[in-house]
């Protein structure tokens, strides 16, 4: 780690410290596909327009694999997976932690959450239809689709339920694969067991390489009446610069919401412990019963490299802000203790020698 990464880790972890990153190396590739995926929610008399020449969409650069699905808001960074997010799950504490438990049919009508919040349903329906007509969309000829979905769902404590509606027209290639990516970049779509029965209708037809949705949503009583502001929107997605690539592979264990709930209840109880288990290589006890011998490895990494930015921010903060009360030991070649301490070989190394620079530059000024 170079000096500038752990004086900005100090901003960083100016955020609760339970909010762990894993830098993930990924020494393989597999084939796959690269495209920019853009959005935009143009009004409701511009939906559909061809080509699209929307003012300020947003890009994401993604890499799809067999497996994942990667996105970057930023080029530069794409193919870093240190940066990426996942088209159907997130990244926490080293584990990857799926939007909805893996295999779930949207048939089953119980065990749905949203991030522990449970979720049932008075009604629910999707349905996927050919439509007519074909356009040429990133260099292929897609096949029209409308898409339409209308549900009720009551969530957790909420005193009321809300009704959701989605009708959207999909052109897809149906000679690429299936990827959530269109649809992650929607609130729309957050619903987890509407997630689930869209790539159940849509995974086998191909890549949707356009999406043109009109949504709403609202409160309902009991007896299905609205009660409040109904929010209703548009949302354009769609694929260019759509190539063959190599995407890497990325290996991280599966965990659930609950698990990871459990996870960092049990650091903010034993934080201090945690983190000096972690540093000096070992596994903190408060992790052994709730992951297994798959897991731990990767969520201990996670941890050892948050607790060592978490010791290190103290004293980046410091040297930052008072270059003097280091800078004459760092220049006569010291390093200070708790560099040591805290940081290996190799890391202290890159640390002394972005300090060395820094401080001369101060010393310059």
């Amino acid at each position: 780690m170079r000096f500038k990464t752990f004086l900005s880790v100090a901003a960083v972890l100016a955020v609760p410290a339970t909010s762990f990153t894993l830098p993930v190396q990924a020494a393989e590739t597999t084939s796959g596909y690269s495209y920019t995926l853009h959005a935009a929610k143009p009004s409701v008399e511009d939906l559909g327009q061809f080509p699209p020449q929307y003012e300020d969409p947003i890009a994401r650069h993604v890499l799809q694999g067999p497996e994942h699905t990667l996105m970057w808001r930023n080029s530069a960074s794409r193919g870093d997976t240190n940066n990426a997010t996942f088209a159907l799950g997130e990244r926490h504490m080293g584990l990857y932690v799926p939007y909805w438990e893996p295999g779930k049919s949207a048939s089953e009508t119980t065990g749905w959450n949203d991030y522990g919040d449970e979720l049932t349903y008075s009604s629910f329906s999707v349905n996927v239809e050919r439509a007519e007509g074909e356009r040429e969309i990133a260099g292929g000829m897609a096949q029209h689709y409308v898409l339409t979905a209308d549900y009720t769902r009551h969530q957790g404590d909420d005193p009321a339920s809300g009704r959701n509606r989605i009708h959207s027209d999909l052109w897809v290639l149906a000679d690429k694969p299936f990827s959530f990516a269109p649809f992650h970049v929607s609130g729309a779509y957050e619903d987890p067991r509407l997630g689930a029965a869209v790539v159940a209708e849509l995974g086998e037809l191909g890549m949707v390489v356009r999406s043109d949705a009109r949504y709403s949503s609202v409160a309902v009583d009991d007896g299905g009446n609205e009660t409040g502001f109904k929010h209703e929107g548009t949302l354009t997605t769609w694929i260019a610069d759509l190539e063959p690539a190599e995407v890497p592979v990325v290996n991280l264990p599966v965990a659930d919401h609950n698990t990871m709930d459990a996870l960092q209840d049990g650091f903010r109880q034993h934080q201090d412990e945690a983190c000096k288990a972690a540093i000096a290589g070992s596994t903190p006890e408060f992790i052994k019963p709730i992951l297994s011998a798959d897991q731990q490895p990767a969520a201990l990494k996670d941890l050892r490299e948050s607790c060592k930015a978490h010791v290190m921010r103290p004293f980046t903060q410091a040297l930052r802000d008072d270059p003097q009360s280091e800078c004459e030991g760092i220049l006569a070649g010291e390093t200070p203790d708790v560099v040591s301490q805290v940081l290996d070989e190799n890391e202290q190394k890159d640390f002394m020698q972005g300090a060395v620079s820094f401080c001369e530059k101060h010393a310059e000024s």
